[in-house]
């Protein structure tokens, strides 16, 4: 199984200027091979907490339909991070997108005490299923709290998907411009 994980800056709350860039991307991936890609957290809007609850999409938005048709068509798995509505609150999202099946959605159960003030924790841990392999995703600070991830391998996935934010000091600038 081949995974990308990308490393990319979003336009600040700018949903469909980051999704056209999602699309862009997940065919360069599929060029080069991947069954898997994995965007960073809050992706499709940026990590920017203060416009969370404004820009906070639900499952079956409308806006993500074609990243769904990529999936299905390429075969592959697409993990974008967006804020999720629920019934609490505004979730730090992450939205899987598999060939042939309904969307799925994880919200970040660990957050970084800077996140209370605009979101609220998830509460179940999912998986999907890949080329033979249960992965399990986290997004950014609970991928470095080892009871996350010991809680994924425990339940039987044998590979961790994580989803951060903030990229290594100069990604950006070597990769990205």
């Amino acid at each position: 199984m081949k995974l990308s994980l990308v490393q990319m800056g979003s336009i600040a709350g700018d949903v469909p200027a980051n999704l056209t860039k999602h699309v862009e991307t997940t065919c360069r991936a599929v060029d080069l091979g991947a069954e898997v890609v994995v965007f960073p957290e809050l992706s499709l809007t940026g990590y920017e907490p203060t416009l969370a609850s404004r820009l906070a999409a639900q499952l079956n938005d409308p806006r993500f339909d074609r990243l769904q048709t990529l999936s299905d068509f390429h075969s592959i798995v697409i993990c974008t991070g967006m804020p999720l509505a629920v019934d609490d609150g505004i979730a730090i999202g992450m939205l899987l997108f598999q060939p042939g099946t309904p969307r799925l959605a994880y919200s970040k159960q660990l957050l970084h005490a800077d996140e209370y003030p605009y979101f609220v924790p998830g509460n179940a841990m999912i998986q999907i299923q890949k080329g033979g392999h249960n992965l399990a995703p986290a997004i950014c600070f609970e991928s470095l709290q080892p009871e996350h991830a010991e809680s994924a391998a425990s339940s039987g996935a044998d590979v961790y998907l994580a989803s951060v934010a903030k990229s290594p000091i100069g990604v950006d600038k070597a990769y990205c411009h």
